[in-house]
């Protein structure tokens, strides 16, 4: 989980979960707020790919941080995507 064993050629898009924020009353969890990476990795700065994505992510109304690194060899861009997903409340309304 979270790594490839034979890295695919780029560009690749790769999504994880990487923890939750849940809204807990009378110990339970009450809300589940799940936070999720979504990570473009590309081989030159690629803004048609990264508008794709934020077109996406306005279209479905998911609000998200984003962020940009190059690695240390500078082959490869990688631009993440942090959004959170609400997901059902439990108990009386």
């Amino acid at each position: 989980y979270g790594m490839f064993l034979d890295v695919p050629p780029l560009p690749y898009i790769v999504y994880s979960f990487t923890n939750s924020d849940d809204v807990m009353s009378d110990n339970q969890n009450y809300e589940t707020i799940s936070n999720y990476q979504v990570e473009l990795s590309t081989s030159k700065k690629d803004l048609a790919s990264e508008e794709a994505i934020e077109s996406k992510l306005k279209e479905i109304r998911t609000p998200y941080m984003k962020s940009e690194v190059q690695t240390e060899s500078g082959k490869i861009y990688k631009v993440t995507y942090e959004v959170q997903i609400e997901g059902e409340k439990n108990g009386k309304e």
